[in-house]
């Protein structure tokens, strides 16, 4: 500051006042400028925290679908058991009847709504591309 009043005080009155009147514009155009980059700043992180948000509800629901998937492998292998048990016992000759079969239609069903309620629940893939983009600094 004291090197910009030498200056000034070195010069005709005339050049002293158009030196402070740059001064002053050089000063609006700074605010101006710290002000939008201000703006962008918290636009910026607005979108941040949207990102953010939307990975954690990713996260959750992938947690949410590991443990579903764990519970299908389990009636899968049930399901699995189920039949093996009605081959051996078809091995042995002994007949299948109606309510063996009906457990085996009622497992499979439920498996395959289990599995579509899964993909229902899937999250989509955050979209990071409006986020990448910097601002521009052009106003």
């Amino acid at each position: 500051m004291n090197i910009l009043l030498d200056l000034i005080s070195g010069e005709s009155s005339r050049e002293q006042n158009q030196l402070l009147h740059l001064l002053v514009k050089l000063a609006r155009a700074l605010k101006h400028e710290i002000h939008e980059l201000k703006e962008q700043m918290m636009a910026l992180t607005t979108e941040v925290q949207t990102l953010v948000d939307a990975v954690a509800a990713q996260g959750a629901a992938i947690t949410d679908a590991t443990t579903e998937l764990t519970k299908v492998e389990g009636m899968v292998g049930d399901l699995q058991k189920q039949v093996a048990d009605l081959q051996a016992q078809l091995g042995s000759g002994q007949p299948v009847d109606a309510e063996d079969l009906a457990a085996i239609v009622s497992a499979t069903g439920t498996i395959t709504a289990s599995i579509q309620t899964l993909k229902a629940a899937m999250p989509q893939p955050v979209d990071t591309g409006a986020v990448v983009s910097p601002p521009t600094g052009k106003s």
